[in-house]
């Protein structure tokens, strides 16, 4: 629980859902991510944002659910890392609960079996301040008629390697056809 501070009354109380880890900060994404697939929360967007004193500039990470904010992560500001006393990285993630619970679904979304191959790709971005891959995947959503799922599997030196899951509901889908639409999304990005 958290109590923030109301001016003349008493203390407003929040539920929040502290994270930390000493690892990565892609290791601390991935704990939210399966912490979002557990609850079935959908349309979830992670927005770089720099507007924290907490957070490194450049290294944080705002969630919105259905354009409503719902918490932050990235890494602990070299300043409070050094005033701590910390001798490495510190991953941080500080999701509001209250506002997580009510988009929470019980039972995900069940769809039809089809009973048609998928076809596995992967691509390997360039990212930079122009390219990252919350870009990617909402170009992607919207372009990709065939797409049924994507995932970062890789990442190098500012490099992204991302599995894209393709496969249509009518047919077998080709190599081919799935390799032209991931060749639209590279083109229009």
């Amino acid at each position: 629980k958290v109590y923030l501070k109301r001016k003349g009354d008493l203390p407003e109380e929040e539920h929040r859902l502290g994270i930390a880890t000493n690892t990565d900060f892609f290791e601390l994404k991935g704990i939210v991510e399966a912490i979002l697939q557990e609850f079935n929360v959908e349309e979830a967007k992670f927005i770089p944002i720099d507007s924290d004193d907490l957070l490194e500039k450049k290294a944080d990470l705002h969630l919105f659910v259905k354009d409503e904010y719902i918490g932050k992560l990235g890494r602990l500001s070299s300043e409070l890392q050094a005033k701590l006393g910390f001798k490495t990285n510190v991953f941080l993630a500080e999701l509001e609960f209250d506002k997580l619970i009510t988009k929470f679904h019980p039972i995900g979304k069940v769809g039809n079996i089809i009973p048609y191959a998928i076809i596995k790709l992967d691509y390997t971005f360039s990212l930079s301040n122009n390219l990252n891959y919350e870009k990617i995947r909402t170009t992607a959503k919207k372009l990709l008629k065939n797409l049924i799922s994507m995932e970062v599997i890789d990442i190098f030196k500012n490099k992204a390697t991302i599995r894209f899951y393709f496969q249509a509901k009518d047919r077998n889908l080709t190599e081919e056809e799935a390799k032209s639409e991931l060749q639209k999304l590279v083109n229009s990005i």
